[in-house]
């Protein structure tokens, strides 16, 4: 594994491979680090205040979402997307709401992903799955009236979930004409939750370049 890690960044210094920061650590973590390779990876991207921002990149520590609309999404978490697009569609929004002296920068990382702790709300199977769980509990642990990131905290906090995704829909987005159809749209968003105490799953965190 040391050899074939010599060539690979051989390759990469003499140019033969064209591959960004990203793809590198994809590959150095599963053939060096001995990352399970039932584990996927992705790519997020999370906007906030350069503080917060920094802190992030700098601590390893996550950035707790403290919006009273939480109860409405996922709950406790730190909130990423997954493309740079509506990362910097979100600075723009939190651009007109903070003052004039304070900086909003985007943070990019890797998300290493075990299914085993991973509660996925864009798939209707586990979405039916995780509402026969609450039922089940409904009479002795949590009531089916709780508000949706109550529920995911309580589901999170049983079993363990740490990420948590889901769409959300974002009807005031801009869009072109170009997609000029009634069946497409790019206000439907992905959205991953990291939860409490999960620092470690995100790695590779560094400032997004100016586009």
């Amino acid at each position: 594994e040391y050899a074939l890690c010599k060539i690979f960044i051989g390759n990469i210094a003499l140019g033969e491979l064209h591959l960004d920061f990203f793809n590198v650590n994809i590959i150095l973590s599963y053939t060096i680090l001995g990352v399970d390779m039932d584990t996927e990876i992705i790519k997020l991207y999370h906007c906030n205040e350069e503080k917060k921002i920094n802190c992030f990149i700098e601590e390893d520590e996550l950035i707790f979402s403290e919006n009273v609309q939480d109860d409405n999404w996922a709950g406790q978490g730190m909130y990423f997307w997954d493309n740079v697009g509506n990362a910097l569609y979100w600075k723009k929004q939190k651009m007109s709401h903070v003052s004039p002296d304070e900086n909003v920068l985007i943070a990019e990382c890797m998300l290493f992903l075990d299914r085993d702790y991973f509660c996925d709300l864009t798939n209707f199977e586990e979405e039916k799955k995780f509402e026969k769980m609450i039922e089940k509990m409904s009479s002795h642990q949590i009531s089916t009236n709780e508000s949706l990131g109550q529920k995911i905290d309580f589901l999170c906090s049983k079993f363990g979930y740490k990420v948590i995704k889901l769409f959300g829909d974002y009807p005031s987005t801009p869009q072109t004409d170009f997609l000029n159809s009634r069946n497409v749209t790019n206000r439907i968003k992905v959205i991953y939750c990291i939860k409490r105490g999960c620092s470690d799953i995100l790695k590779s965190r560094r400032l997004k370049d100016d586009e």
